[in-house]
């Protein structure tokens, strides 16, 4: 049943943008800077230059709003009025993971409070989604790319950020697809060195799952390493059913000199794609990257079978190990019978056997031989050297 007062639903406790406070309006008092050397004698030209060094610096962690790097839009009004639709066109601002479910009305209420110059000059984005991409787990990243186009008119660089995995043969999942693929090039060389997350990434942001996109308004995928280069080949095979196939191959040699081309982290020793181009029908452009941070990569240490084998078996298990020295070889005491090998019982089964046939005596030796077979020699009278004392009872009985 419906009602008017629902309650209002629970805020995420950190912003999903970075949120400055609101400049106050300059009045006749206000204080234009003019003894300072930054505005005297540098010229314009040169303080936007230093305007971008700032705002568009490496730091892309989220921290304090001293140290954020717009915090110098805060320094003073003439800053602020100069330097304000350059600072949000070159930052690059980190989207919170608290944004939820409904992901284009909350990147609109973080926006509310800016002006409309202020959220037109808005180009670059990041989402840092840990390690979501090991699992799988992407759909939210293809929902929040998707509403930032919606979002943000003048949107064109959007950066995926994912934690290394502390074993380094993780941190690459493998495409579920053959690499030899019969539908054309492009399609093979992609599967093989774009990551199997980013291209679903992709897929789910442009096909309709994450935004249904109207005739004139679809997108399609570049990539900009899909080119007859020096650095891309395609060596013609035929398989196994005379059927042609191309298996691609591209030289480490292109990373650092093409764009999104890195080697792999999972130390396979192939190159790996990590930049494309998102382009609308009617010429918008968005360079989608993705990038790994966190600590360096701590690999797990190599266990050897005996070390395994005590991982499966538990901590009390006994690994026979093969023996330094040959052994002597002993003669065969297999007693060969019509339809097997004989079985030379231990005195346990022939006690067993005596005592399930009932004889007292048999009966008698086995509770007195469990009453002392792990007797100490301290703990009976007598020698047990010399057959003396209740030791020669013992072994008479037994």
């Amino acid at each position: 049943m419906f009602s008017l007062f629902a309650p209002e639903p629970p805020r995420p406790s950190k912003p999903v943008l970075a949120i400055l406070p609101p400049r106050a309006s300059c009045g006749p008092e206000c204080n234009h800077q003019q003894q300072s050397p930054f505005y005297n004698k540098l010229p314009p030209e040169l303080r936007n230059e230093v305007y971008k060094h700032i705002f568009t610096g490496e730091t892309r962690e989220l921290l304090s709003v001293e140290a954020h790097p717009l915090s110098m839009l805060l320094t003073c009004h003439k800053v602020n009025h100069e330097a304000t639709n350059l600072a949000f066109n070159r930052h690059t601002f980190p989207i919170s993971d608290n944004i939820g479910g409904a992901v284009f009305l909350s990147l609109r209420n973080a926006t509310a409070h800016l002006t409309s110059q202020q959220a037109d000059a808005i180009t670059k984005l990041s989402y840092d989604q840990g390690r979501k991409y090991i699992q799988g787990d992407v759909k939210g990243t293809a929902r929040i790319l998707a509403n930032a186009i919606l979002v943000f008119p003048n949107f064109e660089q959007f950066e995926i950020r994912n934690l290394r995995s502390h074993n380094a043969a993780r941190t690459h999942d493998f495409p579920p697809t053959n690499w030899h693929i019969y539908h054309g090039k492009r399609v093979s060389v992609t599967n093989k060195y774009a990551p199997h997350w980013f291209t679903t990434v992709l897929a789910c942001s442009v096909d309709g799952r994450a935004y249904s996109w109207q005739s004139g308004e679809r997108w399609s995928i570049k990539w900009p390493q899909v080119k007859e280069n020096e650095y891309l080949h395609f060596q013609e095979e035929t398989d196994g059913h005379g059927e042609t196939v191309y298996t691609p191959y591209m030289s480490p040699s292109a990373v650092g000199t093409m764009r999104g081309v890195q080697m792999c982290p999972c130390l396979c020793g192939n190159v790996e794609w990590t930049s494309v181009d998102l382009v609308q029908e009617h010429g918008r452009k968005i360079a989608v990257n993705f990038v790994y941070h966190g600590p360096n990569d701590r690999p797990l240490p190599t266990f050897d079978e005996d070390i395994m084998l005590k991982i499966k078996l538990g901590p009390k298990a006994i690994v026979l190990r093969e023996g330094v020295a040959p052994l002597d070889p002993v003669e065969d005491t297999h007693k060969n019978t019509s339809t097997s090998f004989g079985y030379d019982a231990n005195e346990e089964y022939w006690d067993g056997l005596r005592s399930r046939n009932g004889g007292w005596i048999a009966t008698s030796r086995i509770w007195w031989r469990s009453l002392t077979q792990g007797a100490e020699a301290n703990r009976l009278p007598g020698s047990k050297f010399f057959g003396e004392g209740d030791w020669a009872q013992t072994r008479h009985m037994s």
